[in-house]
């Protein structure tokens, strides 16, 4: 079985993916809701604010929808663009500049 075959997260984060792509990428926010449809439904596709980052997050409908992505060939190619998958991991925010003392 696939290492991701079995993956499961809290707080519903096993419905989520990330993936990271190439700054030469062309590929729209439409053109990844189409592709990910391919594997089943898709919430959403979210695209942080800071232009910089290479990173998208899709929000799956249900969390087989996610095993079955995540065991396909990796890296995904959409619109000819690499675009490597794994799950998306919540990361709470850390205020590490903020002296405690």
């Amino acid at each position: 079985m696939h290492r991701y075959a079995r993956f499961r997260a809290e707080n519903g984060h096993e419905l989520q993916l990330y993936l990271t792509f190439p700054p030469e990428s062309t590929f729209s926010e439409q053109d990844m809701l189409n592709y990910f449809n391919n594997f089943g439904p898709v919430q959403e596709v979210r695209i942080p604010s800071q232009v910089q980052r290479m990173f998208r997050v899709v929000a799956l409908v249900y969390p087989e929808t996610a095993a079955l992505v995540l065991t396909k060939t990796n890296p995904h190619y959409i619109c000819g663009s690499q675009a490597p998958v794994k799950p998306y991991r919540f990361k709470p925010f850390r205020y590490w500049f903020l002296d405690e003392n």
